[in-house]
This record gives structure tokens, C-alpha cells and sequence, in this order.
């Protein structure tokens, strides 16, 4: 079975590379794209994917906050966040709700990589 991904970032050419990257594994199928914190809330909801991935800086509602809400309402789905600007500790994603944060230099190995760990711990 495939899993489903919703990938969330401000910009078009990095939200493209993101799902570039992913979709082209075998076992991953993106299900949805936003934008903004309040596009990915609300197809979060509407989708359920096993996966978000986001950068931390997506405008309206940023992706820790993001994580924190995705967290409550969703508890088995796994969060990826990306942070450009290397400003934000892993320790605050992960007291944000997020299952890993990955360097935005990582991408794409290293986002494909974090994937394939956290489906291996599930």
C-alpha cells in the first residue's frame, strides 16, 4: 500500500522539488499540495494522509504551529518539517509534534531517507 503524503511550502519551485523527490519512490503517492498553514490544515482534514511534509516557514499559520494542531487532531500521522534558515531546533519540532525536521540543504536524499526511517519505526 502507498504512502499518502501531503506536502505544504511557500514557494512553487521548492513545494515542485519536494514533490519531484518524493513521488518518484515507488511507495509514495502525493496526495495533495497547500501552500499556506491554513490550506494544509484544512487538507490535512479532508485527506488524512500518513505523511505531512512542510517547511516551518509556510505563511498564515506557521508549520510548528501547524504540527502542533496536526498533532491533536491526527495523532498516528508522521510530520516532516523544513526549515531553511537552520533556525529552529529539532527539539522544538519535536515538542511541536513533529516526527522529524530536516535542514532544507538535505533535500531531496535526506528527505527521502527520513521518510523511509519513520515507515520503518511505524
Amino acid at each position: 500500500m502507498p504512502i499518502r503524503v501531503l506536502v505544504a511550502a511557500e514557494s512553487p519551485i521548492a513545494l515542485g522539488g519536494i514533490c519531484l523527490a518524493l513521488g518518484a519512490q515507488t511507495n509514495i503517492t502525493i496526495v495533495g499540495t497547500a501552500s499556506n498553514g491554513v490550506e494544509l490544515l484544512e487538507r490535512a482534514e479532508a485527506l488524512r494522509p500518513d505523511f505531512v511534509v512542510s517547511e516551518v516557514t509556510i505563511p498564515r499559520i506557521n508549520g510548528l504551529k501547524c504540527a502542533l494542531r496536526l498533532r491533536r487532531a491526527m495523532p498516528v500521522v508522521q510530520i516532516i518539517l523544513v526549515d531553511s534558515d537552520g533556525l529552529v531546533t529539532l527539539d522544538a519540532c519535536l515538542e511541536a509534534g513533529a516526527s522529524s525536521c530536516i535542514r532544507k540543504n538535505q533535500l531531496p536524499e535526506g528527505l527521502v531517507s527520513e521518510v523511509r526511517s519513520l515507515v520503518l519505526a511505524r
